[in-house]
This record gives C-alpha cells, sequence and structure tokens, in this order.
C-alpha cells in the first residue's frame, strides 16, 4: 500500500523556472524500512534529485500556457515574415512599373529633342534600377528570414497544418 505524506513545495531552480507542489508517496518496501519521518525526509531530498518533467507533471497548466503563448509568438512571427516579403514585393513590383514610367518618357524627350530631360530621365532610370536592385535584396533576405522561422516552428512544435491541429 502506498502512503502519501503531505503535499510538498519543490523550490524553483535553474530548471523549473516556478515552485512546484506535488504529493510524495512512497513503495511499501521503504515505510517498512523506515520511521515515517525519515521517509519523508528520504521523499523530498527524492523528489529534489527527480528530472524536470516529473517534477513538472504535477504543474501541467502554467507549462501548457507557457508553450502554448510562446507557439503564439513563434506564429506571429512568421506572419509578420510573410507580411515584410509580401510588402518588398510590392515595392519591386512598384520599382518596374516607375522605371518602365520613366523609360517612357526618356523616349518623350528624345523624340521632342530635350537634351536635359534626356539625361534627367536616364538618371531617374539608373537610379530606379539602383532601387529595384536593393528591394530584391531585401525581399530576398526576408524570405530566407521567413523559411528560418517557419523551419523552427516545424523543428519545434511539428508541422502546421489542419491535420497537426486535429491531433
Amino acid at each position: 500500500m502506498l502512503r502519501a505524506f503531505p503535499v510538498v513545495i519543490l523550490p524553483a531552480t535553474e530548471h523549473r523556472p516556478k515552485p512546484v507542489l506535488t504529493r510524495i508517496t512512497l513503495n511499501p518496501s521503504m515505510e517498512n524500512a523506515m520511521h515515517p519521518f525519515k521517509q519523508a525526509l528520504l521523499a523530498v531530498a527524492t523528489a529534489l534529485t527527480m528530472p524536470l518533467a516529473w517534477a513538472q507533471s504535477t504543474d501541467v497548466t502554467s507549462t501548457r500556457t507557457q508553450a502554448s503563448t510562446e507557439q503564439r509568438e513563434d506564429r506571429r512571427e512568421i506572419r509578420e515574415d510573410r507580411r515584410e516579403v509580401r510588402d518588398g514585393k510590392g515595392e519591386v513590383r512598384q520599382d518596374r512599373r516607375d522605371i518602365y514610367q520613366d523609360s517612357r518618357d526618356l523616349y518623350q524627350a528624345r523624340r521632342e529633342g530635350d537634351k536635359a530631360g534626356v539625361q534627367a530621365e536616364r538618371r531617374e532610370i539608373h537610379d530606379g534600377k539602383t532601387e529595384l536592385r536593393e528591394d530584391r535584396r531585401n525581399v530576398r533576405d526576408d524570405k530566407r528570414d521567413l523559411f528560418q522561422s517557419r523551419r523552427e516552428y516545424r523543428s519545434e512544435y511539428g508541422k502546421p497544418g489542419p491535420r497537426a491541429r486535429a491531433n
């Protein structure tokens, strides 16, 4: 027969962020061998040296909420990365439109024989292409961040999706 001793509070350690309430039990062979007070001391000493998973098994709710909070933060980070990629692609599209318009203006200036206008349009096209390259580089970096965030999320929580949520 297992004898339950009063609830014991296991102190917080570097592996256990919060103190944990647990009930200590001893098996019959230990009970026969010692005085109950010595048994309780041994049980507390044993509980303090138990692995983290066992100690936290009595405190499931806080670890579950902590894990779900971290998971929500990770999902939020992935959403922000997606938004950055989408916005960057929009900037690239706009840069391409601007370059196209500048080239149309260049041809118009050439037709009119406006040398100053031709020079200005060439400069605008050059600046636009420089900006386009920079925006494309930023999109590449943002995509790399997004893929890295997804990879970390999958390694920690498994593959997201309807099947993962159903389990």
